[in-house]
């Protein structure tokens, strides 16, 4: 019951974010809104960790999980990546690099602040 009750708590948090966007017309999506109001809760003690955190680690060892839909919704582009593959490649490698230094030049700055 305690799984269920921790999953219900980040689904409301989900809800009210999805909420937000569609009454303020947002072009921000609902989950990230939800994630963020989440975020601040727990910051704020609103919501103490152990609420959440079960859940919330299932969640997070079980992400590659969610990825699958995804995936199998792109195969119905099979055609237009097959085409344009060379670009998407190039595209995937250097977004992962700015990723990649924009998270290390920002870990270095909150580092370096404490």
């Amino acid at each position: 019951m305690k799984i269920v009750s921790q999953f219900l708590i980040i689904a409301g948090f989900t809800f009210i974010g999805d909420s937000i966007t569609a009454l303020f017309k947002l072009p921000i999506p609902g989950s990230i809104i939800g994630l963020c109001l989440l975020f601040a809760a727990l910051q704020f003690k609103l919501i103490k960790v152990s609420s959440v955190e079960m859940v919330g680690t299932w969640l997070k060892n079980n992400l590659a999980f969610f990825f699958v839909p995804v995936t199998v919704g792109i195969m119905i582009y099979f055609d237009v990546l097959q085409a344009t593959w060379v670009e998407f490649v190039i595209i995937l490698i250097i977004s992962t690099l700015v990723t990649y230094v924009v998270s290390a030049y920002t870990a270095t700055r909150v580092q370096g602040d404490k």
